[in-house]
C-alpha cells in the first residue's frame, strides 16, 4: 500500500478534487462604468507581419463592452499605468476606483 493511501485512510490527508471550480460566480454590476475590468492578452496579433504584442483592453462589467483597447509592447506596470491614464482621459474613472 502506498503512503498516500495510508494517509487518506487514517484521515491525515485528503486528495485534491480535480475539475473543481476555483472561482466563485458573482452577479454583474448593474450600472455601466461601475466596475471596469482590465485584460492583457499576449498573442501574435499581426501574424508574421509584425512583432508579438499585447492587447490591453478595458471592459465594462455590466455590459461586456470594450471601453478602451490598445496594443502594447509589454504588459508591465508602466504600460498598465499609461493605458489606465489614457482610458480615464478618454472615458471616465470607474466608480469602484473613485470610491476608495
Amino acid at each position: 500500500m502506498r503512503a498516500t493511501e495510508v494517509m487518506i485512510q487514517t484521515d491525515l490527508w485528503t486528495s485534491k478534487r480535480y475539475g473543481s471550480r476555483h472561482r466563485a460566480w458573482r452577479e454583474r454590476r448593474s450600472c455601466v462604468g461601475e466596475l471596469v475590468q482590465l485584460d492583457g492578452s499576449d498573442h501574435f496579433w499581426f501574424e508574421d507581419r509584425g512583432p508579438r504584442c499585447w492587447l490591453i483592453a478595458y471592459i465594462d462589467d455590466a455590459t461586456s463592452r470594450i471601453l478602451y483597447a490598445e496594443f502594447a509592447d509589454a504588459e508591465d506596470t508602466i504600460t498598465l499605468m499609461r493605458t489606465t491614464q489614457a482610458y480615464v482621459q478618454m472615458q471616465w474613472a470607474p466608480l469602484s476606483l473613485l470610491r476608495r
